[in-house]
């Protein structure tokens, strides 16, 4: 039997999506765990970092441009890793880890994971790779575009 968030791969090397298995909580029922004491405070505090803290900068990014502080610098930089965080999720995320489309080194991979990590997007690569097979698999027929997984 499968740990909680895991896939079975069939002897054809697809993902057998029938074998996911859930966690259960504690209370029997499958699904997600509550989390209790400091655990769930510092889940809190992060998810509340993780979303507030960059609304405000960009609020604070409206003020700048708004009263013509920002700089060639400014805008350089929002370039930058607006540029390396979306080649981490297209390429690195999307592409490499959900797909297999390019074999690379392992630096660059490395660099893949950071850079789709600066988006925020997953806290684990590997719940990435397991919900784009779920997807693919759940897909009927070749004109069908994967839905999000309302039960997984």
């Amino acid at each position: 039997m499968n740990r909680g968030g895991e896939i079975a791969i069939n002897s054809m090397g697809s993902a057998d999506v029938d074998a996911v298995v859930k966690p259960k909580a504690v209370d029997g029922r499958r699904g997600v765990m509550p989390l209790v004491g400091k655990s769930a405070r510092n889940k809190q505090v992060t998810a509340f970092l993780i979303m507030f803290l960059p609304f405000i900068g960009f609020l604070a990014s409206l003020y700048w441009i708004w009263t013509g502080r920002a700089t060639a610098i400014d805008y350089t930089l929002f370039g930058i890793f607006y540029f390396l965080h979306m080649l981490g999720i297209t390429a690195g995320f999307h592409r490499y880890v959900a797909h297999k489309t390019f074999s690379t080194s392992g630096w660059f991979e490395g660099f893949l994971m950071i850079c789709g990590s600066l988006a925020g997007k997953p806290k684990d690569v590997r719940n990435w790779r397991t919900s784009a097979i779920l997807m693919f698999e759940r897909a009927t027929m070749a004109t069908d575009w994967p839905l999000p997984l309302m039960d997984a």
